[in-house]
């Protein structure tokens, strides 16, 4: 399979009908390529070492030549280029001998491997290392009601001694570019200060809310070593100003809610930097209405002290015939509100299934992992359910199998709850069961995977649900690097130590921390190498896969079928006097007596394009909801139930 986006023709077998061949277009796995140069910048004279490491998406080594590696100056004269270098285990190792009069500026490494070009930027510079650092840190935010706007200042050495020396530091309120109030600090001082700028805010506060967002604070400082007269200066600007400090936000409100089951979210309450707020109260309500459009009023209403900034909600009482979930939240009195609002999956029994993952608990390779299965089922059906489950990671199917559940396992009951008349069904009192699902977590489920699990019921209707379980981010080859001694002087030796699978190829790289002052290196991290196995996950498309739309309005819409199973397809699978549904959008049913394909639709008037085994046609719907049968569906030429039909939107 070719790298990046390819089209390929899909076709398939269904009821013993050769379907017609549809192109698919996929992006294959590329092999990830990386750059490492032994520091970020250089002297003339100096020499640049390289390493290229070649990986796949498995992490293991990938290819066996690097095609060209070309090293190019700032006019993008080619100073150097090597073809054909072999790789070793995935890795490549060169060095190039800078003159002793390059040309100063940025370089760059061009490595290409197969189709995949990668590029590293170098620096060519006279310099001096620095023996200390100077940093300045703006405030992370500016809020028109913070107290305090305090800004950080500090000097050390590159192995963590605090200068002394003497300090000068400006810092201004500027609006774009016209500066209002400045503040100058003069002092003696060891390693860090903080100033407290609030003051430069408060002259100008009756103005804030109608330009705030174009005022910030701008920083100049200068330090002056006082042992040998070294003298560093640095500038730091802070974020624009906004009105507030803090901000509210729901974590795991489900945008498609499953009635029946009991809803656990968090609401959080932070700092613009992140941090917790700890204080004040917070009142949640939630508000609901039914599927006749009527309203079920208020379903809950909590008061919570704010503590560490996270409330945990719980609210079990969603009646079966919720369709719609309100949620408002008001922090101490008004000074932040948050609603959002969530939709009752659509499900034509009232049928569902939902994982829940134990809490605060992180898979260990190696371990037993586990997920609760609730699923709703009938009070007066007696019979063992099999479930289905699969466990697929990074696009592949790990493990798979069926498990018999008898109904003993129930949690609760909705006893109170009488039969009631929905979607022309009668639905009858229903009761939530529970058992426990466990598999074994392996080192190719690392760092995460989806679990499906399903039943099928005997109208055909399938009930199940999907979740994503994270799997501690350890790689299957785990070294470590240290330090014999913690503390060594110049001119002595020392020794590292490094752990590793046996037979490992290992890198390895010593770099002068001062010239980190310089520019900052980018080395590979583990944060990096992790995504290659992260962005393998197959969850539901994203809008990108309906670019090609020619309108807005017309684009694909999201199903009831994307939201159960965290997957998205146009394909609906028909069985014999069976029927599907795509939460309103789109409901289909076949019946074999009449031979006819019944649709109803509950969008706006829109045009449908329908093909299946033998045939296809488009049909144009006059209303919402209105049923459509069309010849082209009860010709002669279907002579078996419909397996398989196709439905676009166009």
């Amino acid at each position: 399979v070719p790298d990046g986006l390819s089209n390929v023709k899909v076709g398939a077998t269904v009821c013993g009908v050769q379907t017609a061949k549809k192109t698919v277009t996929y992006e294959a796995l590329a092999k990830k390529v990386f750059i490492q140069t032994d520091k970020p910048i250089y002297k003339p004279g100096q020499k640049v070492l390289i390493r290229i490491i070649c990986v796949d998406y498995e992490l293991k080594p990938a290819g066996k030549k690097v095609s060209s590696v070309v090293i190019q100056e700032p006019s993008g004269a080619r100073i150097m280029q090597w073809n054909d270098v072999e790789l070793e285990d995935g890795v490549a190792n060169l060095d190039l001998q800078l003159s002793k009069e390059p040309v100063l500026g940025n370089w760059l490494i061009k490595a290409k491997i197969e189709s995949k070009t990668v590029t590293k930027q170098i620096e060519i510079d006279k310099y001096v290392l620095p023996k200390f650092q100077l940093d300045v840190k703006p405030p992370s935010y500016l809020a028109l009601d913070q107290r305090e706007i305090f800004v950080s200042i500090c000097a050390r050495y590159s192995y963590g001694k605090l200068v002394t020396g003497r300090l000068e530091a400006t810092i201004c309120l500027k609006y774009d570019t016209v500066t209002r109030n400045c503040l100058t600090e003069i002092k003696n001082v060891t390693g860090c200060v903080e100033i407290n700028a609030r003051e430069l805010v408060d002259p100008v506060t009756e103005y804030m809310p109608y330009y705030t967002n174009k005022y910030y604070l701008q920083i100049q400082a200068t330090f002056t070593e006082t042992s040998t007269g070294v003298k560093l200066k640095e500038y730091a600007r802070s974020p624009n100003m906004v009105e507030k400090s803090k901000i509210m936000s729901f974590t795991n409100v489900p945008q498609k809610f499953k009635p029946g089951f009991p809803i656990t979210f968090k609401i959080r309450i932070n700092y613009l930097d992140g941090k917790p707020v700890t204080n004040g109260r917070l009142t949640l309500e939630v508000s609901g209405r039914r599927f006749n459009k009527k309203s079920l009023g208020t379903l809950f209403r909590r008061s919570y002290s704010v503590n560490n900034g996270l409330i945990s909600v719980f609210f079990s009482n969603v009646p079966i015939y919720t369709e719609t979930l309100n949620f408002k939240a008001n922090y101490n009195s008004g000074q932040l509100e948050k609603s959002k609002s969530s939709k009752a999956l659509y499900s034509p029994s009232l049928s569902y299934l939902r994982l829940v993952l134990p809490e605060h608990v992180t898979a260990k390779v190696g371990s037993l992992g586990s997920v609760n299965v609730l699923y709703t089922v009938h009070e007066n059906n007696l019979e063992e359910i099999p479930f289905h489950y699969k466990i697929l990671c990074k696009g592949n199917l790990r493990q798979s199998g069926v498990t018999k559940v008898a109904r003993d396992n129930r949690l609760s009951s909705n006893r109170n709850e009488r039969s009631f008349t929905y979607n022309g069904r009668t639905i009858q009192r229903r009761s939530v069961n529970k058992f426990e699902l466990k598999f074994n977590v392996t080192q190719d489920m690392v760092p995460s995977c989806r679990i499906l699990v399903y039943y099928v019921k005997k109208d055909k209707e399938t009930v199940g649900d999907s979740i994503v379980f994270d799997v501690e981010e350890k790689l299957e080859n785990q070294i470590s690097v240290d330090f014999v001694e913690a503390q060594k002087t110049p001119g002595q030796k020392t020794k590292i130590v490094m752990k590793a699978k046996p037979g490992s190829r290992v890198a390895i790289s010593a770099l002068d921390k001062s010239v980190l002052f310089l520019r900052d290196s980018e080395e590979v991290k583990k944060e990096e190498v992790m995504r290659i196995l992260n962005r393998q996950d197959i969850g539901l498309m994203n809008a990108r896969s309906y670019s090609k739309c020619k309108s807005p309005s017309r684009m694909p819409l999201e199903t009831d079928a994307s939201e159960a199973f965290n997957v998205s397809t146009k394909i609906i699978f028909i069985f014999e006097d069976s029927f599907v549904s795509l939460n309103g959008i789109l409901m289909a049913a076949w019946s074999s007596a009449i031979h006819c394909l019944q649709l109803s639709v509950d969008t706006p008037p829109a045009e449908l394009e329908i093909s299946y085994v033998g045939t296809s046609c488009t049909a144009k719907l006059e209303s919402p909801n209105s049923g459509l049968s069309n010849n082209c569906m009860a010709s002669s030429k279907i002579q078996r139930p419909i397996c398989e039909v196709y439905v676009n939107f166009l």
